[in-house]
């Protein structure tokens, strides 16, 4: 009987650890997504700066050394630091202006989007990076993933269309998180005329549970379910943050970008998307063995290619 008491306490030991790492994590995880720390979950502009250079990703001297405006929107509580780039490609009289707006991913800022502005300034694009609103420079009392975000991208478009005209050709380029801000933002701003979504999320809420098993090698539950619970608390519903659904009901061009081998967000989730896609010029590329926002580094060339021939292909419809 001696084994059979400690069979006993060894499985309840192993159940209550289990429990004890779930309710930590259903705590943890909404707080660190809600409240991003500096340097931690929020990275500073000298850490990618230096993490992006020493990977050999950006030549920022060049980027230094073009024209840039600085300028700062109101929005919602927060205050957005931003940037706008002139394009330095001269257009054939008669063409119309065109802007890329690209959204940085979670503990990211600005500066990671600096490599990803190229292969649309190098066709005539002029651009504007930004900090999301809790990340960088910018303000604001909470991440909300998304959903505030993504009337914050309009603000960005308002301003674009005050300095380029009514008439400029509007992209968006979104990295995970800015990638869901960006594919919700079609449900709320028809001027956007096409987005490129990188490593995206179709539903948070299922998203969050396989980030969840991916971090801890168990099950979600119940992290998964105190995670809504305390985000709902603080008026963040994350079963509401469903990219998928504006992507049905959107005619708008998408352009999706996934590492098959992501371990934040199943590449599985572009695909969905794609899936339900309604404008025949979208369209899906893997790319085999890159990890979460590994896309470009792992190939810029193919990875560039794609993006242009994408907004040619746009352009030209």
């Amino acid at each position: 009987m001696i084994w059979l008491t400690v069979i006993f306490w060894v499985i309840a030991a192993a159940v209550l650890l289990y429990l004890a790492l779930s309710i930590f994590l259903g705590f943890l995880y909404p707080s660190l997504l809600l409240h991003p720390k500096e340097g931690k979950s929020k990275l500073t502009y000298e850490q990618v700066r230096n993490q992006q250079s020493a990977a050999g990703a950006v030549d920022y001297n060049a980027y230094d050394k073009l024209p840039k405006e600085a300028f700062t929107l109101a929005c919602d509580g927060a205050e957005l630091a931003c940037e706008y780039i002139p394009a330095t490609l001269t257009l054939s009289q008669g063409s119309r202006k065109k802007c890329i707006i690209r959204i940085h991913g979670f503990s990211q800022n600005k500066l990671m989007s600096v490599r990803f502005i190229k292969a649309f300034m190098d066709i005539g694009y002029a651009a504007v990076i930004y900090d999301q609103r809790c990340f960088g420079k910018s303000t604001g009392d909470a991440c909300t993933m998304g959903l505030r975000e993504s009337h914050d991208l309009r603000a960005v478009i308002d301003f674009v269309k005050k300095r380029l005209g009514d008439d400029t050709i509007i992209g968006v380029h979104g990295e995970s998180m800015g990638s869901m801000t960006a594919l919700l933002a079609l449900g709320i701003d028809a001027r956007i005329d096409f987005v490129v979504s990188d490593c995206g999320l179709s539903d948070f809420y299922q998203g969050t549970g396989y980030m969840i098993r991916n971090m801890t090698h168990i099950s979600s539950f119940p992290a998964l379910q105190l995670t809504y619970l305390q985000m709902k608390r603080h008026n963040v519903d994350i079963k509401e943050i469903r990219p998928i659904d504006q992507v049905a009901k959107t005619d708008k061009p998408i352009l999706f970008l996934h590492g098959t081998a992501d371990r934040t967000v199943s590449y599985s989730m572009s695909v969905e998307m794609f899936n339900v896609c309604k404008n025949p010029k979208s369209r899906l590329e893997l790319f085999a063995g890159s990890d979460h926002g590994r896309c470009h580094s792992d190939d810029p060339v193919r990875y560039e290619k794609i993006v242009q021939e994408f907004v040619r292909a746009v352009e030209n419809s």
